[in-house]
């Protein structure tokens, strides 16, 4: 489960969403799949492919929405991450498909 609380002037507003693939712009079923592995882990991750072939960015964001790594996808079916980043929970976001799709990454130390 992920919480986000988002705060200004005007107030706060909080949403749960339950831990797995986020899906954005498409139906389940059009769905890029893809897992991140080790996760948890600590500084080196791989980013797995269900399919290949996978034409578009992957960037890593902290929970303010900070991009801390851009990659472009060339079609390989696995990217390395290798990340220094301290202790906490990422999103991985894959632009690809006219859509957006994210993994819930946990950093440990």
């Amino acid at each position: 489960m992920v919480t986000l609380t988002v705060s200004n002037a005007c107030g706060s507003n909080t949403s749960v969403i339950n831990a797995g693939t986020i899906f954005f712009g498409v139906e389940e079923e059009e769905a890029l799949h893809f897992g991140i592995y080790p996760n948890p882990g600590s500084d080196q991750f791989t980013v797995r492919f269900e399919q290949a072939g996978v034409e578009g960015v992957l960037e890593v964001r902290n929970l303010l929405g900070q991009v801390l790594h851009t990659q472009p996808l060339n079609g390989t079916a696995t990217v390395n991450i290798s990340a220094n980043w301290p202790a906490g929970n990422y999103f991985v976001l894959v632009k690809a498909q006219n859509a957006v799709f994210a993994e819930r990454l946990s950093v440990i130390k």
